[in-house]
Formats: structure tokens, sequence, C-alpha cells
């Protein structure tokens, strides 16, 4: 049995590899493009070897007689989930092919900018810290983007960043809509249930696009380990290493800690691809950061004025987003 410190000390270890691990996201995603693959059987790869490590537990929490209404329930909202969870992730994959994983990075890391809008009509009050930090954060992104409007392929900039964007605010829409489905049908449920969904819609539409998009045998491994890699490290882990961390350091160190997301992002992209730092990327990313955790804090230092839903971890995107 672990002590008390012994088990924060493990959350707190938990917690710091999820945010490594979904800030490999992007990372591995340009990895796959360089191989030849493109972003939606990417998403059905993913999805696929990544379903079955969530949908197990809906197996074993499933009441041995659900009532119609139980299922009616699971079904409605896992729909509804599962199509705002991968309108989400295939605007963040689309946008990745048109900029660099950092930019991608900082960009839907400022998705609580969305849900402060967006719950701003229902709480009927005026969160002025909160939409300073958001100004700020936004001031942050342009000050990454200032340059890169002036280079030759701004055009590819201005639209890779545009549909990250629709990104971050298709996945504040599955925040806000996910904190409604969790008081309904429990956190293991519809994290199963939309994963499910989004599942089966993302290799419908990988079939229909092209049908040769699961002949295994016709991918060699600069294609493969890409895919593996995006489904396990930065998908299955982290999800499991949050919710574990956060049940055992709380959502205070969580947030702190999966601020550097961006940051690590920012360092991977320039020792991986060779991208040239640029002193307005290192001071933008940092000012989305910490901005962006401290909207998170002040949602929970406030539990009677909350902005952003409180929903379990077992769903946090990368980021994940997506």
């Amino acid at each position: 049995m672990l002590n008390n410190n012994n088990g924060k000390q493990i959350g707190i270890f938990c917690v710091l590899l999820a945010m490594f691990c979904f800030s490999l996201k992007s990372i591995f995603a340009k990895f796959a493009y360089g191989a030849g693959i493109t972003p939606i059987p990417l998403l059905a790869w993913r999805a696929i070897i990544s379903f079955p490590f969530f949908f197990l537990p809906l197996i074993h929490s499933f009441p041995a007689r659900p009532t119609r209404k139980e299922v009616y329930d699971i079904i409605i909202l896992g729909v509804l989930g599962g199509l705002l969870y991968l309108a989400s992730s295939i605007f963040d994959f689309i946008g990745l092919t048109y900029v660099n994983p950092s930019i991608e990075r900082s960009v839907l890391f400022t998705f609580p900018v969305f849900v402060i809008i967006l719950s701003w009509r229902f709480n009927k009050k005026f969160p002025k810290k909160q939409f300073l930090l958001a100004f700020v954060s936004q001031i942050g992104l342009l000050t990454m983007l200032a340059p890169s409007i002036n280079e030759p392929s701004w055009e590819n900039t201005i639209m890779g960043v545009g549909l990250v964007f629709i990104s971050a605010l298709l996945w504040a829409l599955f925040m806000l809509f996910s904190s409604h489905a969790i008081s309904k049908i429990g956190a293991i449920r519809f994290t199963s249930a939309y994963m499910g969904v989004a599942c089966i819609v993302i290799v419908i539409i990988a079939l229909i696009l092209n049908p040769n998009t699961f002949l295994v045998w016709r991918m060699g491994i600069e294609k493969t380990w890409p895919i593996v890699a995006l489904a396990i490290i930065c998908t299955i882990i982290p999800s499991y290493m949050t919710s574990y961390g956060i049940r055992k350091v709380g959502v205070y160190v969580t947030a702190i800690v999966s601020g550097a997301g961006p940051i690590v992002t920012l360092w991977f992209d320039q020792l991986l691809f060779g991208h040239l730092l640029l002193p307005n990327e290192i001071i933008g990313s940092i000012i989305v950061a910490i901005s962006i955790t401290a909207i998170a804090l002040l949602n929970k230092s406030d539990s009677k004025n909350q902005i952003l839903p409180d929903v379990k971890a077992t769903h946090i995107k990368s980021g994940d987003q997506s």
C-alpha cells in the first residue's frame, strides 16, 4: 500500500508523462505525413488500435439489465459526442498538414477561450479575469505567427491556423457537451460510446475515400511506426496517466504541468524537424501556455462561478486533443 507522499509523487510522474506523450501527437503525425499517409487514414488507424482499450471498460461497467432509457441515452449521447470529437480531430489533423507542430499545438491549446465565450450566455456572468487572460493568449498566438504572415507560404499558415481554430472551437463544444453527457451516463460509458462512434464513422469515411486504406501488407515500417506510436503513446497511455494523476494530485497540479505542453512540442519540433526557433515563437508559446493555464486555475478556484465544464480526464485532448 503506497503512503500519501509516494502516491503524490507517482501522480506527478503520471501527469508529467501524460503531458510529454500528448505533446508528441503532432510530431508523430508529421512523421506519418512525411511517409505518405494522409490525415483520414491516419485517424482511422489510430481509432482502430486504441478503441479496444476504451471499449473494454464499457463492457465492465454496463448494467446487467439496462433499461431502455439507459441504452437510448448511451446511443444518443455517444453519437453526438462521437461526431463532435471526430469533426474536431479531422480539422486538427488536416490543419497540421499546413503548419508546423508548435503552431498547431499552441492554437489548439487555446480551446478554453472558446469554452468561455460559448458558456458566457449560460452563466449570465462576465468573467473579467478569464476574458482578459483569453485576450492575452491571442496576443501570444499573434506574436508566434507575425513573421510567418510575411513569408511566401503565408497562405498555408493562414489556412492551417484557421482549420486548427475550427478544431479548437469544435473541441470546446465537445467539452461543454461532455459535461452534460457525463452527468447523465458517467465518464466511462460516455468515453467508450463516443470513441466507438468516432471509430466506426472514421473507418467508413476512410473506406469510401480509399478502399485500400487497410491493406496492411502494403505498408512498410516507415508508415506503420508513426501510426502505432500515435495510438499507444499519444492516445492510450496519456489518457490513463492523466486520469490517475488527477486522482492523486488534483486538477491544480495537473493544469500547471499540462501548461508546459506547447513548450515541449516547440522543443521537439526544433529537435526532430530542424525547425529554426525564432524569439517570437518562444515568447508567444510561453504567453499562450501561461495564460491558458491561469484560466484553468481560475476556473477551479471558483466552483460557484465555474466557467469551464468540469469533465473527467478520460477524454482530455491533447488534446488531444484530438
